[in-house]
């Protein structure tokens, strides 16, 4: 396979001009309309099952307790304290569908679908800042769309959704930032009040961002603006704070996130267990970071303590069927040659188009690598049960959009293998989602 430089780094040729902006945002358009409409199909395929009736079923996700914080105003809101505003950014409208569809679960669907669909709109519109090609952008953010944590997490109701549009606003205003060589502090704070907002830990991969974005904007001075960082961490958290009172007196029920104990009943998911077994961790950490993610397996089902429905878990799954094998090959072999590439690139000097790019790319990579060691503790528990894929939205993206930059394919080429990692994913976790709507179905 011959590597050629990928351009990636030069202004998009669609995205000057009015014509080159309508058709952005017509892309944008069908990418948001399509993919709500697919996931909600799927979802409310799945809501007719009882599958959302309880919590922990769906690999450890606390739907129904979702699904009363979307849609039920007087519900027991307690789990603010690590979601610190999801509660008032999501009930006003989830309230609404709930009236108009008259079914929470239904309303509750349809609200994750359109935010499922609406991150994938915005990782359209990151790619198409790095591509010269808004063909390959688009396949990009719909194999985006169709891997298994952005399709799953997007049909079941949960945090993820929304918290991938924070971190996908996060990335557009860092790559902003990079291009205008200026850290423009209104943006900045807002990013970080929403990734704050959605989840606590994801205010992390904002400041590593942002850090990056007031180094590169340093350019060749020695001094970095220390007080526009103190005033971004003070702005961020006051506001948050802020936001989190006035929940507080809508919601009653509501948990305030800076308070010490708060946290309390997270110590159980964390564990010094990577000690012990560094090995097992490690290995569930980077399939599910690179493989279990974008591909999924078919899920292990088992029976579980307190509930009455049978659970399902990715942790000890490995059955693919034929088109997850297919398209892991294919995802790991586009890696190797990418990688390869940028290697005899940066040895032979002809990397000038990602080298442009080291900091989103450093970006990207540091935060990868903060939830790596994140989760080597936390989402652990210390009898040892372990199930990442709900955490996989904070980090799904990440590794898209690595893959964005490294690649270094020709565009036709891209394109081609692109429609066959769509197809393969497709069909892939599509078949997963049928097999798991027939298992909840036959528990009625």
């Amino acid at each position: 396979m011959t590597y050629t430089r990928q351009s990636i780094a030069e202004p998009p040729r669609f995205s000057t001009g009015e014509s080159g902006i309508k058709i952005r945002l017509l892309i944008a358009l069908l990418l948001l309309v399509g993919f709500s409409l697919v996931f909600y199909s799927g979802g409310s395929a799945l809501a007719e099952t009882p599958a959302f009736s309880e919590n922990d079923v769906l690999f450890q996700l606390d739907t129904q307790r979702t699904v009363n914080d979307i849609t039920y105003y007087g519900g027991l809101h307690y789990r603010t304290k690590v979601h610190p505003i999801f509660v008032l950014m999501v009930n006003p409208v989830g309230e609404l569908f709930q009236r108009i569809t008259g079914d929470p679960e239904l309303a509750a669907t349809l609200l994750s679908s359109i935010l499922g669909a609406a991150g994938i709109t915005l990782f359209f519109l990151l790619a198409s800042t790095f591509l010269t090609s808004l063909s390959t952008a688009f396949l990009l953010a719909v194999f985006f769309g169709v891997t298994a944590s952005q399709s799953l997490l997007s049909i079941i109701p949960g945090t993820s959704s929304l918290a991938v549009c924070s971190l996908m606003v996060t990335l557009l205003v860092f790559a902003y930032s990079l291009r205008r060589k200026t850290v423009p502090l209104i943006p900045w704070i807002l990013a970080g009040v929403f990734s704050l907002g959605v989840t606590t830990t994801n205010v992390a991969q904002t400041g590593i961002c942002f850090l990056l974005a007031s180094l590169a904007a340093r350019g060749e001075s020695p001094r970095f603006q220390w007080s526009n960082v103190v005033i971004f961490i003070a702005a961020v958290l006051g506001i948050t704070a802020a936001l989190s009172l006035i929940q507080k007196w809508i919601y009653p029920t509501s948990v305030l996130f800076f308070l010490p104990e708060a946290y309390s009943e997270d110590v159980h998911y964390a564990s010094l267990l990577i000690f012990q077994i560094p090995g097992d961790i490690l290995r569930q950490l980077f399939q599910n970071i690179f493989a279990v993610n974008i591909f999924a397996p078919v899920p292990v089902a088992f029976e579980m303590e307190g509930r009455s429905l049978q659970a399902l878990s990715f942790a000890s799954a490995s059955q693919y069927t034929v088109f997850g094998l297919a398209g892991l090959i294919l995802w790991f072999s586009l890696w190797l040659t990418g990688l390869a590439g940028f290697i005899r690139g940066t040895i032979t000097k002809h990397a000038r188009l990602v080298l442009e790019h080291r900091f989103f790319l450093t970006g990207l990579s540091v935060c990868l690598l903060f939830n790596l060691v994140f989760h080597s503790f936390y989402g652990v528990d210390p009898n040892g049960t372990i199930e990442y894929f709900l955490y996989s939205g904070n980090f799904t993206l990440l590794v898209i959009g690595m893959f964005t930059v490294l690649s270094g394919l020709p565009r036709r080429s891209m394109n081609a293998f692109l429609v066959a990692l769509i197809i393969c994913a497709a069909a892939n976790n599509a078949e997963v989602l049928r097999q798991i709507i027939a298992l909840y179905a036959g528990q009625m």
